[in-house]
């Protein structure tokens, strides 16, 4: 059964572990538009990051072992985004928290995938999951994007916002807004080609996301009916 029926709707969603972690993910996703570019809205969105990080770790708390190596993971990043919070932005800061914060989001991906999958019961909270894991999977990969155009700029062919519509320009590195919104197009293999890799090395990243997000679906269904199939036994 998704739900018992013996607990409350909120008091499912509050023991759960992956509410929260799912909750702070659509957030930061639904107001990063809005609040990118200016002083206090980004402000607003390191504290939102700073949540992820918490719902992230926090999903783990049942496994010690897991748990730890999480906040291992998540405690420098953390702390960077609260010096980001006190100290003017920096390139270099911001390189360091891209690249800290692409293996904690794959791990969380990880952990959490391998909880979604386990077992022989679909529960609400797997299903929270498997949610949290394609959110997760769009900003690994946004950030991995982000950190290969930082290091080697010229990756991406990225639209000038001076320019006029349609006309396409290369530009530097790219804000990080822009490759969450391209992860995502490529994840959903929706690919409306306004961001376009231009080399072997982000052509390679673009590959194996598209490939990913395809492969995810179809094993996460697949799973999903199996284990239903088998609480129906």
């Amino acid at each position: 059964m998704l739900i018992n029926p013996k607990k409350g709707f909120i008091r499912n969603l509050l023991e759960g572990h992956f509410f929260s972690l799912l909750g702070t993910l659509l957030v930061f996703l639904l107001t990063y538009p809005y609040l990118w570019g200016w002083r206090v809205g980004e402000s607003i969105q390191t504290v939102l990051l700073m949540t992820i990080l918490i719902a992230g770790v926090t999903s783990m708390r049942d496994k010690k072992r897991i748990f730890f190596i999480g906040v291992a993971l998540g405690t420098p990043i953390f702390l960077l985004k609260v010096a980001h919070l006190f100290t003017p932005e920096t390139k270099l800061l911001d390189l360091l928290g891209l690249i800290l914060i692409v293996p904690f989001f794959a791990y969380v991906t990880v952990t959490t995938l391998s909880r979604v999958l386990s077992g022989e019961e679909v529960t609400q909270d797997k299903l929270f999951g498997a949610a949290a894991v394609y959110l997760l999977m769009g900003l690994a990969w946004s950030s991995a994007y982000a950190v290969l155009e930082i290091i080697s700029p010229g990756n991406f062919i990225i639209p000038a916002s001076s320019n006029p519509v349609g006309v396409m320009a290369r530009v530097g590195p790219g804000s990080w807004p822009d490759f969450i919104y391209y992860s995502f197009t490529t994840l959903t293999t929706l690919g409306y080609g306004d961001i376009t890799p231009i080399t072997h090395r982000a052509r390679s990243l673009a590959i194996l996301e598209a490939a990913t997000g395809v492969l995810y679906v179809a094993f996460l269904v697949a799973r999903l009916v199996s284990m239903y199939q088998n609480e129906k036994k």
